[in-house]
This record gives structure tokens, C-alpha cells and sequence, in this order.
């Protein structure tokens, strides 16, 4: 059976092969990016081999005469054939000369030389195969060689030249905060921080004018926060020019002149699918583009007969940006090349909520409504109150795709026997502990009160993992009281109740003596919030003693399959875990699509929907719920008879106060057994979770104020009645 290793699931997040953003400088006359024209354009193909751990790829190198990427943890070089149809794997001779099982990871390769990850140090092997630590510079993390045969890297606070025989680091030059964009074409090298992008002459050894229309192009790019949100490379052309990759597609600039083309639009092909990571890009000698993503490699070839005309447009509105809505937006626009797609988002740039509802009134009031609603976050009674939305039961023959869905779910939006919207995903709401202990919580409260015993008793290094922020128990116990909360009048002493708990577990999650963090982050998606995280909770509770694993399960790879794995783990701990808890009948439906009564375009969005529920659609897994399209349940279910879902996940010793190295773990995809109990429960979910963004925000407002100790509870639960009785009223 092949294993497939996996980056830890809880690790201090480090930014290693993948380019990420940046941008801006030099002014220049008349610039301006120039988008895709009406005809002509890049036809977009997979290219074929065995591509499954591209999860982390180098820039595109040419070792002898193969030119492909470098996979980080299999440590091969995957190259192009000659035809460019297929890709081959290769080994690495001074890799296998240096590894003797210790090489974790390459990190950059060329003719020249390797930088690897050997024995936990960063280390530069040169063209002998002599192997040598990196030192002089902290945490140098992104590393590329230069045509020039140098090797030249960053870290977050500046540029540096590696000598590749010694592994001694250089500082070039130190521009502004947090460097995270790092690129090498010809003589430039590209890289920027907060303020923008900045170049600097490897030949003359200085900092160079950037052009204004790259500074413009790349302005999006650049970090305004301390991680990268956003993905970009640039490559050389076949003269003096560039390619630029992101996310919005790729960009062609000529050296010296003062516009930019988008050669391929990012709505319409993979570079734009949220499903997907964008890596880093190469043209070949004949004019094909190649680029790598998560999924594995693509090819783009220039076809003058590719029509880009648009023939009508679908507006896409959701409050607040949806992985999920954009990789639908995505697809259906890749298949729908006649159809502006335009997606927009309420609460952009940061704008309120009552902001994003004004502008959003405004929008349909003036007659140019969204066609399609995502009505996550909104206020959906009052949607339905003043007929803004289109009954879907009339025109099922039009939206519903052919395979069967999950009615129980994706239909929970009806009333009187009208159909107001559909979910696409949906979540699970779940509470973990050992056996011992899993019995004594019936409710919210009981989790509060298990967690402060623990802190008491034994004082563990954490008892929940990982509160953020004071909204992450409210919106958590939302997801478990939600319901009992907001049905009927508002309850003073339920909420006076529901705000102690918030609190007891926020106060009690970390040991005062602790001293690191951990980030959880999910192996292939950071999408979920920290409220919903579960399985990598679960994972802390198996390994550790006095741990409660709360939140949703979102998915099958990254949550249930770690918890159905980790039941399977022989060791001390006797955990468990149950779906609900007090009702076992609750999910939280998520992607909720609705069509506007008042749309111009009711066909294409009838369509939008169709394709939102389709399988090819609902098989892509984003961490933020399960798919609610039978057939593609079905494909999860049967993901078992593949070996190569099988993989070692490492699990660290969360508890500072426990010693050990941790654990590696086999993670395997779930039974036949068990996918039958699975899809018997969740047909028996009847119970869907709805909240409101602005009744969230009411509860979230009182509740971080009883956390922080400004209010007490009974004021927080006051309060709060007060402000629900008046939105009520209105």
C-alpha cells in the first residue's frame, strides 16, 4: 500500500516554496493593464502523469536538458516530454548522494546546486554535492538561483546572496516590513512588503526604478496583514518580457513599455478556481505557458479561434467572500465563456453590515438586483417577508441537477410549501472527550463546566484548542444553542447562562504558564474558522488527557477521516466523540443559494444553481462542509478502494507538561462500515442552524463584554434581550 506523507496538521504556519504577493513603485506616461479581448485566447489543458504532491513544487528549473519543478517532499524532478502532453518524474543525483534518509524537503534546485532541508537545518548543496548549513541570517525561507549560476533567498526583513559553496548569507538590501514576494527574471530580482514591489540589479548592485504599470498590476498583491492572501510568480518570455500569474490570470508585459495584457482571464480558467493553490509558471521556448497548482500541472496553448464574447451577465452577491461561491463562480464561468459573470461581495473593504445592507437596497431598489443571493449571514425572514426572493419549487426542472441531493438538507429553506433557497454544503456540529467524561455533557454549559474542573484538577496545557479571539466560544456555542436561543421570545436566563459558559471556557482554554501557541491549520485548507475546527481538535483530545473537543465537522479528508482514523489509535486515552449535543438532529447549511424576484437573468441563475449542486462541483472538498449532492457522497464514500489516500500525518506533543516527540499517525480514508453510518445519520437531519449576521453580532457584542469582564453576565443576557425585542419590533 502507498503512503503518501503529509505536512503536520499543527505547525507555526512558514511560508517555503510558493511565491506569495507584493507590489508597487517608478511612475511612468500612460499606463495601463489591458484586459482579454473578444476573440483569441488560451486554451487551457491538464497535463497528464503522476501528479499527486504538487501540494509544494519549486519554480520551473532546466537540470541537463529536463526542465519541470521540484517536488519538495518527494524529492524528484517532475519534467515535461518533449511533446508537452505528459510529465515524468526524475531523480536528483547529488539529492540521492546527500539524502541517507534525512532530507526532508527541497526547497530550490538548478545546475548549480540544491537547497534542502537536511537534519532540520536549511543547507545548500553546490555542484559537487558538498553539503553546507546556511548561516548569517535568520530563518531564510524562500531561495531561487539566478541564471547568473547564484543562489540568492529572503526572509521576512531582507534580500540575501547565499554562497553556495559555504552557505554563508549576505545581506543585499533591506527594504520596508515582512518581505513575502520573491522572484528572480534574468538580471531582476523582483520582491516586495507592505509598501509595494521593488527590483533590485543583481548586475549593477542596487535597487532599481520599478515600472509603474507592474506597480499598478501588483498593487492587489501586496501584504496589508502579517500572512499573504493572495498568490503570484512572474516568469520570462521569450524576449525581453515577463509573465505575471495571480489569481485574476496572467498578465504579459514588454520590458520598458507602459501597458500590460491579461493574456488569460482567471474568472475562466484555473488560476482563479479558490479550489485550487496557484505555485508558479514557465513559457517555453515555442510560446506554451505551463503552470502548477495543488492539482498538478496545466498547459495553455494560444488558439486564434477562442471566443470570448459576452452575450448577457450574471451578478453573484454573498455578504461576506465564500471559497466555495468563487470556485462555482469560477467553474461556471470557465463553461459559460458567453456569461460575464460578475461576483460580488457585501461586506468588501470594510464595509458594516448595515453598510453592505444599505448599498445592497440601493442596488435592487434602482432596479439592478444580484441575480443570484447568497443569503449566509442575511436576514432571510425579511427577504422572504418582502418577496425578494424567487419561489425555487416552481422551477425545479430548471436548477435541480441530475443526480439525487439530500433533501432533508439542501431544502431546509421552505415555507409554505415555497422553496425560498438551496444548500450546497453543510456542517456538523460535534463534541468530543474521554469516554469517561463524554456522558456528562448534555449541553453547552456542561462542556464550560468539564473544561473548568480540568482547569482546577489537573491544569493541562489547554483544555479546548485553540481560542483566538472572545467571539470563538459564542459563535461555537451558536452552533450547539443557536437554535433553543433564538426561537420564541428571548430567554434572559438562557442567555445569562449561555454567556457564563461562553466565558468559563474562553478563561480556561490555556494554562497560565503557557508559554508557545499553536496554530491549527488544516492540511491542504486554512477556509475553516476557528470555531468550526473539530477533527484537529479531536486529534489534541486523543493525544492528551483533559481535553474537549468542540466545533463542526466540515469534510471528510481533513476532519472526519482524522477522527474515524484517530478512534483506531491503541494508546492511554479512551476518547469518543458524538454528533450534536443536546439534539443530535443539528447541521448548519452553508453556500445557501437563492434567486432574486426581482433578477434579469432568472435562466443562467437557475443554472448557476444546477451547476452549484452538480457532482463535478460538490466533489471539490473546501473544508466548509460536506456536499450535499448524493452521487458525489457516494464518490467520498468509495475513496477507500484508493491506496493512495492513505497517508502518515505527525502529530506533535501538544502539552507542554507531557514529554514525548509525538506521534505519526495512519491516516486512512473511511470504511465501507462506517460511510454506511454516516450517510444513515445525517438523512436523519431535520434541524438546520441559521444565524442571522446581525443577531450574531448583537450576541457577540455582550458576550466579549461579559468575557473581558466589563459586564457580568446577567448585564451581557440584559442587554442583549433588549436589543433582540427591539429588532423584533422592527
Amino acid at each position: 500500500m502507498n503512503s503518501l506523507k503529509k505536512t503536520l496538521a499543527v505547525i507555526m504556519s512558514l511560508a517555503m516554496l510558493a511565491p506569495l504577493t507584493s507590489c508597487s513603485s517608478e511612475k511612468e506616461k500612460a499606463t495601463e493593464v489591458k484586459l482579454l479581448s473578444s476573440k483569441g485566447g488560451y486554451a487551457e489543458s491538464k497535463v497528464e502523469g503522476r501528479l499527486y504532491d504538487m501540494q509544494s513544487a519549486s519554480e520551473f528549473v532546466t537540470i541537463g536538458e529536463k526542465t519541470g519543478v521540484i517536488s519538495a517532499w518527494a524529492r524528484e524532478l517532475v519534467y515535461i516530454s518533449k511533446d508537452g502532453t505528459r510529465v515524468f518524474r526524475s531523480e536528483v543525483d547529488d539529492l540521492i548522494k546527500n539524502d541517507d534518509d534525512d532530507i526532508y524537503a527541497v526547497y530550490a534546485a538548478s545546475d548549480n546546486g540544491l537547497v534542502v532541508c537536511k537534519d532540520g537545518d536549511t543547507c545548500v548543496i553546490n555542484s559537487e554535492g558538498e553539503c553546507n548549513k546556511v548561516t548569517g541570517a535568520d530563518y531564510i525561507y524562500n531561495f531561487e538561483f539566478a541564471d547568473n549560476g547564484k543562489l540568492y533567498g529572503l526572509n521576512y526583513d531582507a534580500l540575501y546572496e547565499v554562497d553556495i559553496n559555504t552557505g554563508a548569507a549576505k545581506k543585499l538590501a533591506d527594504k520596508g516590513e515582512r518581505i513575502n514576494f520573491f522572484d528572480i527574471i534574468g538580471n531582476r530580482i523582483f520582491y516586495g512588503d507592505r509598501d509595494g514591489v521593488h527590483i533590485f540589479d543583481i548586475e549593477k548592485n542596487c535597487e532599481a526604478e520599478v515600472p509603474d504599470v507592474l506597480a499598478d498590476l501588483m498593487s492587489k498583491y501586496k501584504a496589508e496583514k502579517s500572512d499573504a492572501e493572495h498568490a503570484l510568480d512572474i516568469c520570462a518570455g521569450n524576449n525581453d518580457d515577463i509573465y505575471i500569474g495571480c489569481e485574476d490570470g496572467l498578465y504579459h508585459y514588454s520590458w520598458g513599455g507602459n501597458f500590460a495584457e491579461q493574456i488569460i482571464d482567471g474568472l475562466i480558467s484555473r488560476f482563479g478556481d479558490p479550489s485550487d493553490r496557484f505555485g508558479t509558471i514557465y513559457c517555453a521556448p515555442d510560446g506554451t505557458i505551463y503552470a502548477t497548482f495543488n492539482s498538478g500541472m496545466y498547459k495553455y496553448v494560444y488558439d486564434p479561434e477562442i471566443e470570448n464574447a459576452v452575450t448577457s451577465e450574471l451578478k453573484v452577491y454573498s455578504l461576506e467572500k465564500n471559497s466555495t461561491i468563487s470556485q462555482i463562480v469560477s467553474s461556471f464561468a470557465a463553461d459559460n465563456r458567453n456569461i460575464k459573470v460578475d461576483y460580488q461581495v457585501g461586506m468588501k473593504e470594510g464595509l458594516t453590515y448595515s453598510d453592505a445592507m444599505k448599498e445592497l437596497t440601493t442596488q435592487i431598489l434602482s432596479g439592478n438586483a444580484p441575480d443570484v443571493i447568497v443569503i449566509d449571514g442575511l436576514d432571510n425572514d425579511n427577504l422572504i417577508e418582502k418577496n425578494m426572493l424567487t419561489d425555487l419549487s416552481k422551477y425545479e426542472d430548471k436548477w435541480l441537477p441530475d443526480s439525487d441531493i439530500l433533501d432533508n438538507i439542501a431544502k431546509w429553506n421552505t415555507e409554505d410549501g415555497k422553496l425560498y433557497s438551496v444548500a450546497c454544503k453543510f456542517r456538523i456540529p460535534a463534541v468530543g472527550a474521554e469516554r469517561k467524561d463524554l456522558d456528562k455533557i448534555k449541553s453547552f454549559a456542561d462542556a464550560a463546566d468539564l473544561c473548568e474542573k480540568y482547569r482546577k484538577e489537573k491544569d493541562p496545557h489547554y483544555t479546548i484548542l485553540d481560542f483566538f479571539d472572545e467571539t470563538d466560544p459564542i459563535r461555537m456555542g451558536l452552533m450547539y444553542e443557536g437554535n433553543k436561543l433564538l426561537s420564541g421570545t428571548p430567554d434572559k436566563a438562557a442567555f445569562e447562562k449561555f454567556y457564563e459558559s461562553c466565558a468559563k471556557l474562553y478563561n480556561n482554554d490555556k494554562s497560565p504558564s503557557e508559554m508557545d501557541t499553536y496554530v491549527i491549520s488544516s492540511t491542504d485548507s486554512d477556509e475553516a474558522s476557528s470555531e468550526y475546527f473539530f477533527g484537529t481538535r479531536y486529534m489534541a483530545e486523543k493525544m492528551n488527557k483533559n481535553v474537549i473537543a468542540l466545533g463542526a465537522l466540515n469534510g471528510f479528508e481533513n476532519e472526519l477521516n482524522v477522527v474515524t482514523s484517530l478512534m483506531k489509535i491503541d494508546n492511554d486515552i479512551d476518547a469518543a466523540y458524538r454528533y450534536g449535543m443536546e439534539s443530535d438532529k443539528c447541521f448548519v447549511p452553508n453556500c445557501n443559494i437563492a434567486v432574486s424576484e426581482s433578477s434579469k437573468n432568472k435562466e443562467d441563475a437557475f443554472r448557476f444553481i444546477a451547476s452549484a449542486l452538480g457532482e463535478e462541483a460538490q466533489e471539490i472538498e473546501h473544508s466548509d462542509g460536506f456536499p450535499v449532492n448524493k452521487a458525489a457522497l457516494e464518490g467520498f464514500y468509495e475513496m477507500n478502494k484508493d491506496a493512495d489516500n492513505v497517508y502518515s500525518l505527525y502529530v506533535p506533543p501538544f502539552d507542554s507538561n507531557e514529554d514525548g516527540e509525538g506521534t505519526e499517525v495512519d491516516m486512512e480514508w473511511m470504511t465501507d462500515d462506517e460511510a454506511k453510518e454516516f450517510d444513515s445519520y445525517i438523512k436523519t437531519l431535520s434541524e438546520p442552524v441559521f444565524i442571522k449576521y446581525p443577531i450574531r453580532e448583537i450576541i457577540e457584542d455582550a458576550g466579549k463584554k461579559c468575557i473581558e469582564g466589563t459586564v457580568t453576565a446577567e448585564q451581557a443576557a440584559e442587554d442583549t434581550v433588549k436589543q433582540l425585542e427591539l429588532k423584533m419590533k422592527e
